[in-house]
């Protein structure tokens, strides 16, 4: 029951979702060699865009519980359009955009987590740490190509600062993942304790749980020597 309940979870199929969706992009950009150049550009680069707004998508259901923005509706077409518009501009100048819109992708995620922190699992805070690394790894990408762009004349060119900041991103969203997947177990667990311990209909404990506290109670009261007293209505 707690796997089916864990498995319909909404926010995890946008995640799930935005994990494919992003694997799709690297594929494309990793094989941008055998494929048209025009388009592997255009569509690899949106599709890792596009995944890391259904990441920050999935947080914002599952904080919410709620329908999330129009983001898709809205940064499909515009990511697009921004993919097409820099097509003619040098290999540098475009990590350089693709690596801040990926980090403003998952940008709102991180500010979600930050403003709800105390409400919030735990694992969840990790999940927007491990985001915020992700996002400053790509950024420090493109002061990087910046200030050096002769490391980023070609995709495949071999340079160690542009592979270490590209692993970091790519680790940090791993754990993020990984993250994401502990929160809505937690918060899975935790349903499913106050369903077993609370009425539904009144939110107040139920028989169960009254007995046990009242059994540890009145252990409590012979150790100490004191008295109990036990009030029970019936409404």
């Amino acid at each position: 029951m707690a796997l089916r309940a864990w498995a319909r979870d909404a926010s995890l199929r946008d995640w799930t979702a935005g994990g494919w969706v992003m694997v799709l992009g690297l594929a494309i950009s990793t094989a941008r060699g055998h494929l048209p150049e025009v388009p592997a550009i255009v569509v690899g680069n949106t599709a890792l865009f596009i995944g890391s707004l259904m990441f920050s998508q999935a947080i914002y259901r599952f904080i919410h519980n709620a329908q999330p923005w129009r983001w898709l509706r809205w940064g499909l077409p515009l990511c697009l359009l921004f993919m097409v518009l820099i097509l003619p501009w040098p290999m540098p100048s475009r990590v350089v955009v693709v690596s801040v819109l990926l980090a403003l992708g998952l940008s709102p995620g991180v500010v979600m987590i930050l403003r709800s922190a105390r409400q919030v699992e735990h694992s969840l805070i990790a999940v927007g740490l491990m985001l915020g690394l992700a996002a400053l790894a790509l950024l420090g990408r493109a002061l990087h190509a910046l200030s050096q762009p002769g490391h980023y004349a070609a995709f495949n060119q071999p340079s160690f600062w542009q592979g270490l900041s590209f692993l970091l991103a790519f680790l940090a969203m791993q754990g993020a993942g990984w993250g994401f997947v502990l929160s809505v177990f937690e918060r899975t667990a935790r349903r499913m304790q106050e369903q077993a311990t609370h009425d539904g209909l009144t939110g107040c404990y139920n028989r169960s749980t009254g007995e046990i506290m009242l059994a540890h109670e009145l252990q409590r009261s012979r150790r100490d020597n004191g008295h109990l007293a036990f009030v029970l209505i019936d409404l």
